[in-house]
């Protein structure tokens, strides 16, 4: 169930020092998941986290949930309770993605007291791509869900080579501001290789100096630079992005 605990970060909870604890499972299978290294760990159980919790306590300000994905198990609820029983924040990583037997926790993202929420894609062939799954509906409605009924929130973006075409960008940033949301994170992919981007396409020609679709086209690719992409967008929202060095605004990141 529990795969895992990060005893003290000041990365996961916006200002605030937190105890870290990592659930299994996910049902999305995205390529460049880096929390998958912990998925041969020892499995750990709530009386021993809970414990871990308390001798922390005077350390830390809050707790948070993170994966895998939490909201697919049933007593993250109660554990919630226990939580803020002891005058802790309580934080949520998500995707917002569950099954069909975790309905009940539908609400419950709106329990906790700050939420980061992964907006995967804009369009369904996209987010297949990206996580392997067809839950785009579901990412969707969670974000949309916290833009109505919440305010501690942020969505952010791994930023992969699939994303990097203008039109997506743009759709994105759109989706966010028509939703009332105005800063997006968009987080650096680390741990992956990104396929190399197109720059140029020219049709392939058969011996006789003719294009025929079978011939195809010859490329010309490179690779993919978040850096050098992000300059030639332009941005409709705050946007801010996390590396490994830090955390930028557009026009730090972009110098």
């Amino acid at each position: 169930m529990f795969i895992g605990v990060e005893k003290n970060s000041i990365l996961d909870y916006p200002g605030k020092m937190s105890y870290v604890v990592f659930f299994e499972k996910c049902l999305l299978a995205c390529k460049y998941c880096h929390n998958r290294k912990h998925k041969d760990n020892e499995l750990l159980w709530w009386t021993k986290i809970e414990e871990d919790i308390e001798a922390n306590r005077e350390f830390i300000d809050a707790v948070v949930f993170t994966g895998g994905e939490p909201l697919l198990y049933k007593n993250l609820n109660n554990w919630v309770k226990i939580i803020k029983k002891k005058n802790l924040l309580v934080g949520l990583h998500t995707s917002g993605v569950t099954s069909k037997h975790t309905k009940d926790t539908s609400n419950l993202i709106l329990d906790f007291d700050w939420v980061g929420i992964d907006y995967k894609a804009p369009t369904k062939e996209l987010f297949k791509q990206i996580t392997g799954t067809d839950f785009f509906d579901q990412n969707i409605s969670k974000i949309q869900q916290l833009a109505k009924n919440f305010r501690n929130f942020e969505v952010r973006t791994t930023f992969t080579s699939d994303l990097a075409i203008k039109d997506t960008f743009d759709s994105m940033q759109k989706f966010l501001v028509e939703n009332h949301i105005y800063t997006w994170y968009i987080q650096k992919c680390y741990g992956y290789k990104d396929a190399d981007i197109v720059t140029k396409m020219w049709p392939a020609t058969n011996s006789e100096g003719q294009h025929t679709p079978a011939n195809g086209f010859y490329a010309e690719t490179k690779p993919f630079n978040l850096k050098d992409f992000l300059r030639l967008q332009k941005p409709i929202l705050n946007i801010r992005i996390r590396t490994k060095a830090g955390e930028y605004s557009y026009d730090e990141y972009i110098k």
